[in-house]
């Protein structure tokens, strides 16, 4: 080979065989060779001469490579040389690349390779037709394959007599390609085996802007926590969204297993024509899974929808960066590191794209038979293993929601101790006890004097307990108290109001009493639970009309009150007689059927009002419920606050001293 000539080839040890033998691959081969005595000094010297010269230049001469044969042999010793050895050291990564780069390989010329049996990207057809000398590695034009073949035939000409060399020198050896049987040429596995990954993952793009925007939106709106006071179960707000976007996921799949998998072309077949559909089906639903759940995962650190939005994006890309520096290195992990790796989904996927391209690049594809195999024996990494890790980051995802939300759960809501699934009032097991050191019989914090306060009503159930609750706001050097250790009985059949101006602290009285704010300090107790620990159990049994209405669009008068009736576990035949009776006396009958976003803002004050008292919730919150209105609604709204007070705790909040 010409381009062999430049380099100098090293051998070991300096004997006068050796010298024999390297003299005639001298001649073989053209190239320049060099003796050492031991073989580190052979690779001290062709490490010191390589790492400081570039590749020939200007007939600049540097080492090849090394030949080291075993200290044992003897020219002299048949036996020895019939089994000898030798090693051929060559440098670590190719450094004669191909002039065409391999299609098989993304790692192509960087590595020899030795440790696979296959490329670990492959095509349809024979390996390398368009070239002459093999393929990656690069054996041939790297001089391994000339080293050797010269080698042996020095050999040979020290170790045969005369007639043995004759038949040996006047034997021709002829090569050839293995014929490679009929085949369909697919344009599309190349494409698939390293761009399949991206292409789903940008597919999913809008699904998360718009997954995480919609469900911050409705926490930025109050929507959640106002359906948590009106008794629904936070596992149950996550099933519903997560359900509407499954449905819609699950059409999105179908359509996208159609387009990869139908054959456009008889001859040609689909973008993936080898696959089982149902597999490529199945590995797209176990990613949308994950995609639904990281959208959840999201969502908790953020309180503005356009932000989460924005950031929610970012992250989606940000995970599926590791897959570019991953990617190279596929063929070098391990199972443990690609199963660690899967922890990230959106390396999972991509893993499984790989994998998907793997086989339709030696021509089988994925089957039901072969999904928990590896696409060689080099490989056991399976499709099955990833479907499992998308599975398992679906879960971890749930699990973070579920944590962070409950411990940081923002603006709104009372947050849990970093400990709280260790504690068994959590999972219902037992109650807190109250401490009983806050309240007495007469309802007075102690400390405080009995005869500055009015006597407690004797008779009458207290529904709602106020123990020296405090509210600040602000840093320590610029705090703000909104409510300054309030103390206070509400008694059941009663209406309470909470008289006075804007900024006096009724609204934030009722959002701690409700859950919205945690309490600075203090405590109350509504309808037998404490605020601070058990907010669960005291949403179950309330009612809520806040100071803003916090209504579905889309939804219909009726749908409202049923919808809210049936989420405080009112049976629909008893929902739909109540419905009916309290539109009638709220004059919204007439409504009925009407939109929400088509009422006016008195009709929708009413029906936030209808909406608190449906239900028969034991304890109502209505904060300003008749702000904004004419004084007929007004008087038609204490009307029924006034009918439906029976066994209600109710807590009213105005500016007017005649509503009060």
């Amino acid at each position: 080979d010409a381009r062999l000539k430049h380099f100098i080839l090293a051998y070991s040890p300096d004997t006068d065989v050796m010298a024999r033998i390297m003299g005639r691959v001298n001649q073989t081969l053209g190239i320049h060779t060099e003796a050492f005595r031991f073989e580190d000094e052979m690779v001290n010297k062709i490490t010191l001469v390589n790492s400081s010269h570039s590749p020939p230049i200007n007939n600049s001469k540097i080492y090849l490579g090394g030949v080291v044969f075993d200290q044992a042999f003897n020219i002299e010793n048949q036996n020895l040389l019939l089994n000898m050895s030798y090693k051929i050291r060559l440098s670590y990564a190719p450094r004669l690349p191909a002039p065409n780069p391999s299609k098989w390989s993304i790692r192509s010329d960087t590595s020899w390779s030795t440790d696979f049996m296959f490329p670990p990207y492959q095509q349809v057809g024979p390996r390398e037709d368009e070239t002459l000398c093999n393929g990656d590695p690069g054996y041939d034009r790297e001089g391994f394959l000339a080293i050797q073949n010269a080698i042996y035939d020095s050999l040979m000409h020290e170790y045969l007599n005369e007639e043995a060399l004759e038949k040996y020198l006047s034997t021709e050896v002829l090569l050839c390609r293995h014929p490679y049987p009929p085949y369909l040429e697919d344009n599309y596995v190349l494409v698939l085996q390293q761009q399949f990954p991206l292409v789903v993952m940008l597919s999913f793009v809008v699904l998360v802007l718009g997954v995480v925007r919609d469900i911050v939106l409705e926490k930025e709106r109050r929507l959640k926590e106002s359906m948590k006071m009106m008794g629904i179960n936070n596992w149950l707000h996550w099933v519903a969204w997560f359900t509407k976007h499954f449905l819609f996921l699950l059409i999105s799949v179908v359509i996208m297993t159609i387009f990869y998998c139908v054959k456009l072309d008889a001859k040609k077949g689909g973008v993936i024509s080898q696959t089982h559909p149902m597999i490529v089906f199945l590995f797209l639903l176990c990613f949308s899974l994950a995609t639904i759940t990281f959208c959840f995962a999201v969502t908790v650190f953020f309180t503005k929808a356009n932000t989460g939005a924005a950031i929610g994006g970012i992250l989606y890309f940000c995970f599926y960066i590791p897959y570019f520096f991953l990617q190279r290195r596929y063929s070098t992990l391990d199972l443990m590191a690609k199963v660690v790796a899967c922890l990230d989904f959106q390396v999972a996927m991509s893993f499984g794209g790989t994998l998907l391209g793997m086989f339709e690049g030696v021509g089988d594809g994925i089957q039901f038979s072969t999904i928990t195999k590896g696409v060689s024996v080099d490989d056991n990494f399976s499709m099955l293993t990833v479907m499992i890790m998308l599975l398992v980051d679906s879960v971890l995802h749930c699990l973070i929601a579920w944590y962070v939300e409950a411990v940081f759960p923002g603006e709104y809501g009372v947050p849990q101790p970093f400990y709280f699934p260790f504690l068994p009032s959590y999972w219902g097991c037992c109650r807190q006890p109250l401490d009983m050191r806050i309240l007495n019989e007469n309802g007075l914090s102690m400390g405080q004097n009995p005869d500055m306060f009015e006597k407690e009503p004797t008779g009458l159930l207290a529904g709602i307990k106020i123990r020296n609750i405090r509210k600040v706001y602000g840093s320590k050097s610029k705090q703000k108290v909104a409510v300054g250790g309030m103390t206070l009985n509400m008694y059941e059949g009663q209406i309470t109001a909470l008289l006075g101006h804007n900024g006096a602290g009724k609204s934030t009285t009722m959002c701690m009493l409700t859950g919205f704010y945690p309490p600075t300090s203090g405590t109350a107790i509504v309808n037998g639970f404490d605020i601070r620990s058990e907010i669960s159990d005291v949403r179950s049994s309330l009612g809520l009309c806040p100071q803003h209405d916090i209504l579905f669009d889309n939804l219909t008068v009726e749908e409202h009150m049923l919808f809210f009736g049936l989420l405080k576990g009112i049976p629909k035949k008893e929902v739909i007689p109540q419905c009916t009776e309290m539109l009638k006396d709220m004059e919204l009958f007439p409504k009925l059927k009407a939109k929400s976003k088509t009422l006016s803002g008195g009709m929708k004050r009413k029906l936030s009002v209808c909406i608190a008292l449906i239900g028969n919730s034991k304890v109502v919150f209505l904060d300003e419920p008749t702000s904004g209105l004419d004084p007929n609604a007004r008087r038609n709204i204490w009307t029924v606050l006034q009918k439906n007070r029976a066994g209600r705790t109710m807590v009213l909040s105005t500016h007017y001293m005649d509503e009060a």
